[in-house]
């Protein structure tokens, strides 16, 4: 499957309506509602599959790691798209929780034809 939600999005409605299974190492899909965490599809996909962990338990990861550390600032770099954003709204979340200051988050827009 795909690693990016753009092209999950165009796949997984085609994989549901054959019933052809789609696993994917990375991506979600924005069109349907998928549970997230468990890799388990919903009744809306159920032949979709995510084998990665969740935005939320990725954000726990990283504030565990930066607690390991001992670090009480980091700069955070996100996606300058939908999905960047709402992952860095949770990221600063778990991180104001912690006391770990995160400037505003910085917004990175990569071009393809660079």
């Amino acid at each position: 499957g795909p690693l990016w939600a753009s092209v999950g999005d165009i796949v997984a409605p085609l994989a549901n309506k054959a019933q052809l299974p789609f696993i994917s190492p990375a991506a979600f899909t924005t069109a349907f509602h998928v549970t997230q965490g468990s890799g388990i599809g919903s009744n809306d996909v159920p032949y979709f599959r995510r084998v990665c962990c969740n935005n939320t338990r990725n954000a726990e990861l990283l504030i565990s790691m930066v607690k390991e550390y001992r670090w009480s600032r980091i700069a955070v770099f996100v996606a300058d798209n939908a999905y960047g954003h709402s992952s860095s709204q949770l990221l600063s979340s778990l991180a104001r929780q912690n006391n770990i200051i995160i400037p505003k988050p910085i917004p990175v827009s990569p071009k393809l034809d660079a």
